[in-house]
């Protein structure tokens, strides 16, 4: 989307969704971090690791319909806005479905999501993005799915392995009595 945003010649639009997309990104890892390195203080309220796919998806999704609906017909913006939502509420349930979080994890995933979907909501209707070409961003955005099809990223390993290296995050961990 950024890159589309650049390429379209709307750089501010291209810097707020950048933006969000980090502050939701950073915010889950930290989220994930500290508790990590807490050794899953919450965990007996169902809190180990909040989700970051219902998260991200909250974000990139409700991005996307933001984006497409400032620029095209009623049609369009009322199917950008259903297809975000459904894919938003799929990938939260199956989350749950999986038994990869539970529904704590996936609402707070979905809370952090939705603030970062707010970033973008209030930048891009201060200043709408003109004359998108829809069908250059459906086709990047198949581009970009068709290659990551299937790949795994190792976030969650990632973010144990570091969390066993900040012992100075043991110290803002909440103890038990």
């Amino acid at each position: 989307m950024a890159l589309f945003l650049v390429t379209a010649k709307q750089p501010r639009a291209a810097l707020i969704w950048c933006a969000a997309i980090v502050l939701c990104a950073a915010t889950m890892g930290a989220l994930k971090l500290g508790l990590a390195a807490c050794g899953r203080p919450l965990a007996s309220v169902g809190l180990t690791s909040p989700s970051g796919h219902a998260a991200m998806s909250a974000a990139v999704y409700g991005g996307f319909a933001v984006v497409i609906a400032t620029t095209h017909t009623r049609w369009l913006r009322r199917a950008a806005r259903l297809i975000a939502l459904v894919l938003v509420i799929g990938i939260a349930l199956s989350r749950l479905i999986l038994h990869r979080h539970t529904a704590l994890e996936v609402a707070i995933g979905l809370a952090v999501g939705c603030s970062a979907l707010l970033v973008v909501v209030v930048g891009i209707r201060r200043r709408p993005p003109r004359d998108l070409a829809f069908l250059w961003l459906l086709a990047a955005a198949a581009i970009v799915a068709a290659v990551f099809h299937g790949e795994r990223w190792p976030a969650e390993q990632a973010i144990h392995h570091l969390a066993g290296r900040f012992d100075l995050l043991h110290a803002w961990c909440v103890r038990g009595a």
